[in-house]
């Protein structure tokens, strides 16, 4: 007769089971280290804004939306989006759908910041998300921090992704920049510096590798604009990705004095999906698609290119400078 081993001491953990807390309707609103997080719809009611701090080794499957009307003067503050992720490490956040219903309001630059979602010094891994924002900036990660996004969608007026010193990787992500009222600003803002206060710490260079992403550019001007300090660079690295619905005057990087402190590389499989070949410059009012792209006036020989006054920094693309065009 066969003997069923129906049970037996473990000796150590399985790790089979993950420690889980269900956030739902009327339920304390806390997050705990190791933890599998679910927040339950109901549970975000009449909650505008949300901060996390020092989190660690957490998943977070947002079940309900998330939406609040938050604006800060300053794009580098803790506090400055409707969900903010402050000091943490190793977070995974899936299927949040945010949205920041501040308007743009032109003129103040101020009232344009309609941030969604704000990194600070963290590592963060984003799933299946879509962020929602009115004015400028959707993403912002900042301050060495080190973000994965993976089938988002970033919706804005204009910067869908902010990235200040730090690395930001998208894969398989939507940028749709669509606004009644079109812009001359960029998909995409990189810094390469900034000193924050509160640590006393300057955070310097700067990664984002953008892989088989689409741009939705109805109103978008151009994929990258940015600017940092002479001794730096942010990379920003594009490939496998399609730029749709662009304008007849459109390009890589805006050329303008106040930017310096870029290197962009984008692959021949990143292509215009209307067929247009790319070009060194252009300008408007002409039509066309090139490396850099210029909506403020016409080139002179007299012009101050980008990269300061006397080229200090300039942007390269795909091996061009601003110094040369």
């Amino acid at each position: 007769m066969t003997q069923t081993e129906i049970s037996r001491k473990i000796d150590a953990p399985s790790n089979v089971a993950s420690l889980v807390h269900v956030i739902g309707p009327g339920s304390q609103i806390a997050f705990e280290d190791g933890y599998v997080h679910y927040i339950h719809p109901g549970a975000l009611r009449n909650v505008n804004a949300l901060t996390i701090r020092g989190l660690k080794n957490a998943k977070i499957f947002f079940l309900t939306p998330l939406t609040g009307n938050v604006v800060f003067p300053d794009s580098y503050r803790d506090e400055a989006a409707v969900l903010n992720l402050v000091e943490c490490e190793n977070l995974l956040v899936s299927n949040l759908i945010a949205t920041n219903q501040r308007a743009f309001m032109p003129g103040n630059m101020i009232l344009e910041s309609s941030n969604v979602v704000n990194v600070v010094k963290s590592t963060v891994r984003f799933e299946n998300c879509r962020f929602n924002s009115n004015g400028k900036i959707c993403f912002a990660a900042h301050t060495d921090s080190e973000v994965e996004l993976v089938n988002c969608d970033l919706n804005g007026y204009y910067f869908e992704l902010f990235n200040g010193a730090s690395k930001v990787t998208a894969s398989g992500c939507n940028f749709n920049q669509d606004h009644p009222n079109p812009d001359s600003h960029s998909a995409i803002w990189v810094g390469s510096s900034h000193r924050r206060d509160v640590w006393n710490t300057l955070h310097e260079n700067g990664e984002t590798i953008i892989d088989k992403c689409i741009f939705n550019m109805v109103s978008g001007r151009s994929l990258v604009s940015g600017n940092g300090s002479y001794e730096t660079k942010s990379t920003v690295q594009i490939t496998n990705s399609e730029i749709r619905e662009a304008d007849a005057t459109f390009g890589l990087v805006t050329w303008h004095k106040n930017f310096n402190s870029v290197l962009v590389d984008v692959d021949d499989h990143t292509l215009m999906t209307d067929g247009r070949d790319l070009l060194d410059y252009v300008a408007t009012p002409n039509a066309g698609f090139a490396k850099f792209v210029n909506y403020y006036q016409p080139l002179t020989k007299d012009e101050v290119r980008p990269g300061g006054p006397n080229q200090e920094s300039p942007i390269i693309v795909n091996g061009l400078s601003s110094v040369d065009v």
